[in-house]
């Protein structure tokens, strides 16, 4: 187990390696203190932060590829998932405990321990789920991938939000997390064959790949928005703003996967930035990063393309 989590240790440090040492290792400390800020500001949202960040290793913990491997090792998998995730649980449990909320870190830790024992399929692939996803666009690949891999996250987020729609936090944090989950589509690149059966400029594929993810995910979540308008209007601006944030953050999702892109490659170091540009835009004083990152991302992403893509410039 202690050469497995020594590998671990190595992959974590590979990629921010990758990100850039100093920018990652900043990006976490600003993770870790604007957690610390968030729980001080809005103590009442505290069992809302361990919500989501539980419902967070959930996913996590379904779609994750190596869980057979490990459990048909030998290796002790239960434990080795525990120190992983406890391990990211730190993340919000030392502010917690900073600020004296032992009942939200104690849940959080707790539900560290007991996640590794609820043993849900990465993938499902009944026939009847195939049908339930056949209505997506097959240009669409990332999400026919990614809601094989993340259903049970994602339904369970929508789920929640239909049954405590009546509180006003309920669907706006459903949005969020909802619009995180699918950021997660984005992390594994595609074969170059996949961008060439486009025949796109690189400009226009990044314009076409945007504008079909936003709409299929709006359409998905339509019903959470009329949800809210019956039971919320007053507040529609709340509506409003959630929409744009989360827009905002799968735009630069997108955006950023093709600007590192390579073939066949596995981006976990984007779901720091995506983590970093969620919290930044629920700030309002941080919010000109993340529009600064959409224009940088899609400059870098347009220039990146142009390898792979110039036959059709």
């Amino acid at each position: 187990m202690v050469a497995l989590l020594n590998i671990r240790f190595k992959q974590f440090f590979r990629m921010l390696a990758d990100l850039g040492f100093i920018r990652s290792l900043i990006g976490l400390l600003l993770l870790v203190f604007f957690c610390f800020i968030l729980i001080s500001a809005i103590p009442e949202w505290s069992w809302i932060i361990t919500g989501v960040a539980a419902l967070m290793l959930l996913g996590l913990h379904t779609s994750r590829a190596d869980k057979t491997f490990l459990w048909v090792s030998g290796l002790p998998a239960p434990w080795i998932f525990r120190v992983e995730y406890l391990l990211m649980s730190c993340l919000l449990i030392v502010p917690f405990l900073m600020r004296g909320r032992w009942q939200e870190a104690l849940a959080l830790f707790t539900f560290g321990l007991i996640l590794p024992e609820i043993n849900i399929p990465a993938r499902y692939s009944s026939s009847t789920f195939r049908h339930l996803i056949a209505w997506i666009p097959t240009d669409m690949f990332e999400w026919r991938s990614g809601m094989r891999k993340n259903y049970f996250p994602v339904l369970l987020v929508l789920v929640l939000a239909i049954l405590f729609s009546r509180l006003t936090a309920a669907i706006p944090v459903a949005l969020l997390l909802f619009s995180l989950i699918t950021t997660g589509f984005y992390i594994e690149t595609e074969p170059r064959e996949m961008l060439e059966v486009f025949q796109l400029s690189p400009k226009k594929l990044l314009l076409f790949k945007l504008k079909k993810h936003l709409a299929l995910f709006w359409l998905m979540s339509s019903p959470l928005l009329v949800l809210f308008l019956i039971f919320h209007v007053r507040y529609w601006y709340v509506l409003v703003f959630v929409i744009a944030a989360a827009s905002l953050i799968q735009t630069i999702s997108i955006f950023l996967k093709y600007a590192l892109y390579e073939p066949h490659e596995a981006l976990q170091g984007n779901t720091i930035i995506i983590a970093l540009s969620t919290l930044f835009t629920v700030i309002p004083l941080f919010i000109p990063i993340p529009f600064f990152w959409v224009v940088r991302y899609y400059r870098k992403a347009s220039s990146n393309l142009q390898f792979y893509l110039h036959d059709f410039i």
